[in-house]
């Protein structure tokens, strides 16, 4: 692979490196769990708020929230960015 090669991975990895960043920073959403009643009238809207407050709240993260995720992809970035300048000038 040569210098263009390298400098189009690294362009994959910045990318990679901002999505991560961008899922770190706003993974902190809940999702709403709402267990079924027998006693529920039919009806009734599940997600109406009455029915939120006696819901159980979990949070979802695809990937855990690993966070060095970000740093990873960030040094891989600037590796091959540093391979593509080296293989440039050579």
């Amino acid at each position: 692979m040569g210098p263009l090669g390298f400098l189009v991975l690294s362009g994959f990895f910045a990318y990679l490196a901002f999505d991560a960043f961008q899922f770190n920073r706003t993974s902190g959403h809940k999702v709403w769990a709402v267990p079924p009643s027998s006693g529920r009238a039919v009806g009734v809207d599940p997600l109406s708020r009455a029915e939120q407050e006696g819901a159980q709240s979990n949070e979802i993260t695809a990937v855990g929230g690993i966070p060095g995720l970000y740093w990873i992809f960030v040094m891989l970035s600037v590796g091959c960015l540093g391979v593509a300048a080296w293989l440039w000038l050579a």
